[in-house]
């Protein structure tokens, strides 16, 4: 396992394997601020993909089939998420992010 440093983001990454895990916010986080940081990212990252979609659109008269298939992923992730942060604000747990 390689792990490095970039501008206060870690990541890691298996040699033998291709997938990166990235922490971009590395901290540990009360339920409440856990679900405004991590909300605003999916947030911002659900409108990122419906602006690729629409350009896609305008570009070349067709939905983008990886923007669509994001978009579909991120209702469930949001909606898990929600979920997720509700529970742990219930236990009064804190989220390593």
């Amino acid at each position: 396992m390689h792990r490095s440093t970039l501008d206060s983001t870690t990541y890691e990454s298996d040699r033998t394997d291709k997938s990166v895990h990235l922490s971009v916010l590395d901290g540990i986080f009360a339920a409440d601020d856990s679900r405004d940081n991590v909300l605003h990212l999916l947030f911002d990252l659900e409108s990122y993909q419906q602006k690729r979609n629409f350009s896609h659109r305008i570009r070349f008269g067709t939905p983008d089939p990886w923007s669509e298939r994001m978009l579909s992923n991120l209702i469930n992730t949001i909606e898990n998420t929600k979920q997720m942060l509700y529970e742990a604000k219930q236990r009064d747990s804190r989220l390593k992010l």
